[in-house]
């Protein structure tokens, strides 16, 4: 390869021209190389700077939004303990705080104590927050009756300050205070009788809600805990193409109908039972199949359209309060030993058929806890078991607040939400753990993945959900 070389010389108004061949045998130049090496050099120095200036922003950023979960996990702590207080007293430096062994059966400290904020009552001591700077306490100028205090946090250098006020309804007289400003509290407050929950019962719930709604294309399966509950307050819609697979000794538990939309599944395997207080519908080319000893109770009606399918296997039992219906083509096929009873008449439309042995026998006796939803404990509650308020989404969280949302595409394992409103968990993520949102809706979008309870008002699985329960999540219900 040759290059040639051009080099211009200007003087006066003449020009003079040099050209030469160089060989190039040998590859790049020294002066290519240097060039290089600069580029080479100014690209790492520009990256190095990028990523330098990344980290400190992340680092920043989570430092930020540490301080400020603590400083409002401490305001509402103190809001929410003083606002029902019955006698209140603002301290001073002056005065000496006992220790926990010391204080008196119905009073409680709050104060600040190694750049934590302590809450002390007898035998007890807890830590509300941490990473705070100061901590300050005064009477409202305006009413005798409402607290304002000032919480100072840091993080690094990270600064993030709140100042709050809180009425005291249930004071017997004014608030007392030895100075302007205080740096702890001590109160008495009425005691609350402790909800009691029995988590025996809720440990084989998978979901419990008021409606259940099943998208396209969804499967709720894999459920491993044993004699699992699917526990709805009213109607079960399951949308084309969807699947729920019962596992040896589940139930299905329905308050109102349950509707199974074209192509829909549900699959069961020994000794399972669907048990509804309404009617059982089943669209054109659904089916229902079960393995042996399995019973479908309605106490309403069981109506098959076009081409749809109940197939049960051995000792199996299917029983209506009401009549069965079947339109043209649907079949009901029992297995050996298996019967169908209806206390309405069975009525087949042209072609439809039921292979088996239609009896009177005994009503089934199915028990079934009461998993009704539970509602929300008083914001205290959680604030006093450490639930955080921020939305970042992070393994092993525990969050308390008016909405929820998992953002996409994320995996999220072993959390607990609560939410006053809804619960969202976005498009292709993965997530265990505990949703509870008793008053709203628990959304759970398409192609993902969540295995643990799930308990709403109302439950929407999109398409391509997969529900599961692998492990036991019933020690970490919020309620």
């Amino acid at each position: 390869m040759k290059r040639r070389i051009q080099v211009f010389y200007y003087k006066g108004r003449y020009r003079f021209t040099f050209q030469s061949y160089v060989a190039n045998k040998k590859g790049i130049t020294l002066i290519e190389l240097l060039l290089a090496l600069a580029l080479i050099s100014m690209i790492l120095s520009i990256s190095y700077s990028l990523n330098i200036f990344g980290i400190k922003s992340f680092s920043k950023a989570s430092s930020q939004a540490n301080v400020q979960e603590n400083v409002r996990l401490a305001v509402d702590f103190i809001t929410q303990e003083t606002r029902y207080a019955t006698q209140l007293e603002i301290l001073d430096n002056l005065e000496t705080i006992p220790e926990k062994a010391q204080i008196d059966e119905d009073e409680y400290y709050i104060l600040l104590n190694d750049h934590s904020i302590e809450y002390r009552y007898k035998d007890h001591s807890k830590v509300i927050a941490n990473i705070i700077e100061n901590l300050s306490f005064h009477k409202d100028k305006d009413a005798d009756k409402i607290l304002s205090f000032i919480i100072e946090g840091k993080d690094k250098k990270q600064k993030y300050d709140l100042n709050s006020k809180v009425l005291a309804i249930n004071l017997t007289k004014e608030i007392m205070t030895s100075s302007e400003n205080g740096i702890a509290i001590k109160y008495k407050k009425t005691k609350e009788k402790e909800n009691k929950t029995d988590y025996e019962k809720w440990k084989n719930c998978v979901l419990s809600t008021n409606f259940l709604a099943v998208g396209k294309n969804t499967m709720i399966k894999k459920i491993n805990t044993p004699n699992p509950i699917i526990y709805v307050n009213g109607d079960i819609y399951l949308d084309k193409n969807s699947q729920i697979s019962l596992p040896k000794n589940a139930i299905i538990y329905a308050k109102g109908d349950i509707f199974l939309g074209q192509n829909a599944q549900i699959r069961m395997e020994e000794n399972s039972t669907i048990y509804t207080d309404g009617n059982i519908y089943i669209g054109k080319n659904a089916w229902i199949y079960s393995k042996e000893n399995t019973t479908i109770y309605a106490k309403g009606s069981i109506e098959l359209e076009q081409n749809s399918l109940i197939k049960l296997k051995e000792n199996s039992r299917i029983f209506s309060c009401n009549r069965i219906y079947l339109e043209k083509n649907a079949t009901i096929y029992l297995y050996r030993n298996s019967m169908i009873y209806a206390k309405g008449n069975i009525h087949k439309e042209k072609n439809a058929l039921v292979y088996g042995k239609e009896v009177n026998f005994n009503l089934p006796n199915i028990s079934i806890s009461d998993l009704s939803i539970p509602p929300l404990q008083k914001d205290e509650w959680y604030i006093e078991k450490k639930y955080s308020s921020i939305m970042i989404a992070r393994n092993n969280m525990k969050f308390f607040g008016s909405y929820f949302e998992l953002p996409k595409n994320r995996q999220c394992y072993n959390i607990t939400i609560v939410s006053k409103g809804m619960i969202g968990i976005s498009k292709n993520c993965k997530a265990s753990g505990v949703l509870y949102a008793p008053d709203d809706i628990v959304i759970i979008n398409k192609n993902s993945f969540f295995d643990g309870i799930v308990i709403a008002n109302e439950i929407y699985l999109d398409k391509n959900v997969q529900l599961s329960q692998v492990l036991d999540y019933s020690n970490d219900l919020p309620f």
